[in-house]
């Protein structure tokens, strides 16, 4: 008998209602597993030799967190605090990449280590150096520039007399050519070229910066993403919950290593960070270098020691010639962090 459209319409309807039906107990075998499995918990080995599984907290595991409650979540299980975990439903932090990008910053820092290199230089010395650092201090300062611009500044300019000699009549260029570069780099809204002729008194024409930017570029082959030793020293006070005067205190002195060129080929940058951070600790007696902040700096307080006792000297004896650094955070918008005494030996 052929098909009419009557007929595949009846046939429709009825394998539609035994199909409803099998999906009908489907459901209620469905739910009653359900059921079992909130009354019993899931199977397992316990439940098979016709134990009953227990339920209480204790075996199971923690108790479940309400959402949102993540501030210390680990705790139980690290002895270090996970200071990125209040922030975690901050989406602008990023604080699931925050650890990972301080790693790939203690990989990369080894990479830009500055090698003793005034042996090589025939007309620069450590006092030109320290001075030429204290006139870029004093330049990032009137031009309101960021602390890492100034950092990034002082790197460029060790890396590249690294790998050239240069006179002392170049090397304010080969400076102001390498904060121009840093404003670039770092700054939202950097200062025009103009305002560096002016700011070293006209004694060098455009075509000479432009030059200079172009032969500094090509000597570090245009790799100025350099990890510094600010932003460490930011991120180990976060971990510490430092004060902003404690931190300013440690700014103030690992400023002062940067005129320090012993400091600067001597250390790492993360080294530097730590061991300033320790000392303004010990210097404002607030705390010591605990569990958190050897997880997050990688180094212990027996590591960084020595430093700190270096650091305590170099406090101890400023250049008083190279007044600026000591001068900027005597103010007190910088809590006048500078008058605050160094410490004897004897409480290192």
């Amino acid at each position: 008998m052929p098909l009419t459209r009557r007929g595949v319409s009846s046939n429709l309807t009825t394998l539609s209602n035994e199909q409803f039906a099998q999906n009908g107990k489907k459901q209620r075998k469905n739910n009653q597993l359900k059921q079992k499995i909130h009354n019993d918990g899931l199977p397992n080995q316990s439940s098979r030799n016709g134990k009953r599984r227990s339920s209480s907290p204790s075996e199971n595991g923690p108790k479940k967190r309400a959402f949102g409650d993540i501030t210390n979540m680990d705790s139980e299980r690290l002895d270090y605090i996970d200071i990125d975990a209040e922030n975690r439903l901050d989406p602008n932090l990023l604080p699931e990449y925050a650890s990972q990008i301080f790693d790939y910053y203690k990989e990369r820092e080894i990479l830009f280590k500055v090698d003793p290199y005034l042996d090589n230089q025939t007309d620069i010395t450590k006092n030109m150096r320290a001075i030429l650092v204290d006139w870029l201090v004093e330049v990032q300062e009137n031009f309101e520039l960021n602390h890492e611009t100034l950092y990034l500044a002082v790197k460029i300019v060790d890396r590249y007399l690294m790998k050239k000699d240069v006179g002392r009549e170049v090397l304010q260029l080969v400076g102001a050519t390498a904060l121009f570069i840093a404003c670039k780099f770092d700054e939202r809204c950097p200062p025009v070229l103009d305002d560096f002729i002016f700011i070293c008194d006209d004694a060098y024409r455009r075509t000479e910066f432009l030059a200079m930017e172009r032969t500094i570029l090509k000597t570090l082959n245009f790799d100025v993403g350099v990890p510094l030793s600010y932003r460490f020293l930011r991120r180990f006070a976060k971990c510490s919950k430092a004060t902003m005067e404690t931190l300013t205190l440690a700014r103030y002195i690992l400023e002062l290593t940067l005129q320090d060129y012993d400091f600067c080929v001597n250390y790492k940058e993360s080294h530097l960070a730590a061991a300033t951070l320790l000392l303004a600790f010990k210097m404002k007696r607030i705390m010591e270098w605990d569990s958190t902040l050897e997880h997050y700096s990688g180094y212990k307080s027996q590591d960084i020691l020595p430093c700190v006792k270096k650091l305590n000297a170099l406090i101890s004896n400023p250049n008083k010639q190279l007044a600026t650094v000591r001068t900027k955070y005597s103010h007190r918008v910088f809590f006048e962090v500078a008058k605050i005494p160094s410490l004897d030996m004897l409480e290192l």
